[in-house]
């Protein structure tokens, strides 16, 4: 709310096409994740997953404020105990609120490189968690997130932009109970590569 507040008062000042609205999408590599319970620690993989996000930014000359609410998925894979792999069900999520900052790289063409940094909120969630076919958990946690990015982007006219980008996000490490009440912490840390389309207006 404070984000479009911010962009309704200063497109009054900005020239035209320099607020945009944007669409992604892409593969996300979400890294092993430590699970620690009552002192023991299990080690859980990930399968590749994906994202879906939306964006709506106001530009400053090389600079972009930008305000982004995007959902990542993957599926667990497996979890280690003690050196041994367990057979896991279930899926991780993040449903994701960002304030972005932008500086881009005028290169005098229609391709821009840039570079970005970004922190919001996220719930992070465990759904339907199995692990050798019994069911352990299932809880969510809403912690600080913070995301670098860079990337390249293509004018294909004034009106539309592709984005072809990076982005390391992490949160700090969520808590969830498990089936029985008892508490236990993770960590969320991925690598993500997005296409997207920004439209200015």
């Amino acid at each position: 709310m404070v984000l479009v507040l911010f962009l309704g008062v200063t497109s009054s000042s900005a020239s035209a096409q320099n607020s945009y609205f944007g669409i992604q999408a892409g593969a996300v590599l979400l890294s092993d994740a430590d699970i620690e319970q009552s002192g023991l620690t299990a080690e859980t993989s990930f399968d590749t997953g994906y994202l879906i996000g939306l964006t709506l930014g106001q530009k400053f000359d090389q600079f972009r404020l930008e305000g982004e609410l995007s959902y990542r998925s993957n599926s667990v894979s497996d979890i280690s105990l003690f050196g041994v792999s367990v057979p896991a069900d279930g899926d991780t999520t993040s449903t994701s609120l960002m304030i972005n900052g932008y500086y881009d790289i005028k290169t005098g063409s229609s391709v821009t490189p840039y570079l970005g940094a970004g922190i919001g909120f996220s719930q992070v969630s465990i759904n339907d968690l199995s692990v050798d076919g019994e069911r352990v958990a299932d809880d969510d946690d809403i912690v600080f997130a913070y995301q670098l990015a860079a990337g390249i982007a293509f004018n294909i006219n004034p009106s539309i932009t592709l984005d072809l980008g990076y982005k390391y996000f992490a949160t700090s490490d969520p808590s969830f109970n498990d089936v029985t009440g008892f508490p236990f912490d993770a960590e969320y840390s991925s690598h993500n590569f997005t296409v997207g389309m920004r439209f200015n207006f």
